[in-house]
């Protein structure tokens, strides 16, 4: 499973790219720090290209990182995201409403994912 996905929030005309970051991926400036906490979100602005994943994939300039739990809270009360603001001084820095909609399930996927990989093996009978 990628542990990417493209955001296109068509209000704001901008396509961002989702990364999932789990503990011991790669992260930061150039890949090189080891990531060794909870599961988080970067979220780049994908029109440039200043950032790669190790594999090489293009990311864009990063502008945002939440933590997963944090964007998975955002939508839990009312089952619908308004969007959000990646970025208070770039106004199209902002996932619209279906955007962060997309964004939320792709998280879903992942963590389940995540944890399913996680987990023990039960033993062999």
């Amino acid at each position: 499973m990628s542990n990417t996905i493209k955001l296109t929030s068509e209000k704001y005309g901008k396509t961002f790219t989702a990364r999932f970051v789990t503990k011991g991926d790669l992260t930061g400036p150039n890949m090189m720090e080891k990531h060794n906490d909870e599961p988080i979100v970067e979220i780049y602005d994908a029109e440039y290209d200043l950032a790669r994943d190790p594999e090489g994939e293009q990311l864009g300039q990063l502008v945002s990182t939440y933590y997963a739990e944090t964007l998975l809270e955002g939508r839990i009360e009312d089952k619908k995201a308004r969007g959000l603001d990646l970025h208070g001084g770039v106004e199209n820095w902002t996932l619209d409403a279906a955007a962060f909609n997309q964004l939320h399930d792709a998280i879903v996927n992942w963590v389940v994912t995540y944890e399913d990989e996680q987990a023990p093996s039960a033993p062999a009978p």
